[in-house]
């Protein structure tokens, strides 16, 4: 302690007071420390904890993210988009200025919430967003991404698939149901990544247990 340094007071010196208001009001004038900021976007946004540690680890994508979640609710489903998307994008442009406007991600995610475009076509949109800054809907209506969802056109691709894989077909109705991922992923390479997987998923089910 002071003492094992010899350290004695100077003479010439008056002894220092600090007011405990005078430390309030600097306390009152800092910032939001990221310790703070962690726990605050934990219980107001209700995501994980390894979220809002990541979220907060730098002020600016902090920022990033209350920014469009002002603009979208769903925020589990905004920050898991922000820490595997984003950041992707941020390495790849070098800065978070980089990335799309908060309402076009905003956007971006209300359409697949409304079923427009799903998480495949999304990234490749979401691509394009923070290269150009385009909006997503004009994205999607210049390169024709928008998702297919109507049971007629998706039947018929799955009428296509299976007609093309005859054994594999036979296979599967045998036991080998393993081979529904392979249906899954044919129907989806022809209609480009635009089908809904959710509907294939459940019109091919149908197809493939009708003789």
């Amino acid at each position: 302690e002071a003492h094992d340094y010899r350290y004695f007071p100077e003479p010439d010196l008056v002894p220092l007071e600090i007011s405990q208001e005078w430390t309030d009001e600097i306390r009152s004038h800092l910032p939001e420390l990221p310790d703070a900021k962690r726990e605050r976007f934990v219980e107001a946004y209700g995501i994980p904890p390894y979220d809002a540690e990541v979220l907060t680890a730098e002020k600016a994508m902090a920022d990033y993210f209350e920014q469009c979640a002002g603009e979208y609710k769903n925020y589990r489903v905004l920050s898991g988009w922000i820490l595997s998307e984003s950041l992707r994008a941020v390495k790849e442009g070098g800065n978070i200025a980089s990335l799309s406007p908060p309402d076009h991600l905003a956007r971006l995610l209300t359409m697949m919430d409304e079923g427009s475009i799903n998480r495949t076509i999304a990234k490749k949109v979401y691509e394009e967003m923070c290269q150009g800054g385009m909006a997503p809907d004009e994205i999607v209506q210049k390169q024709g991404l928008a998702q297919v969802s109507d049971e007629a056109s998706i039947d018929r691709l799955i009428d296509e698939v299976l007609e093309a894989h005859l054994a594999e077909v036979q296979a599967y109705r045998q036991g080998k149901e393993k081979l529904f991922g392979f249906f899954v992923g044919q129907v989806m390479k022809r209609s480009k990544g635009k089908a809904n997987p959710a509907r294939v998923n459940d019109q091919l089910r149908e197809k493939l247990r009708s003789p």
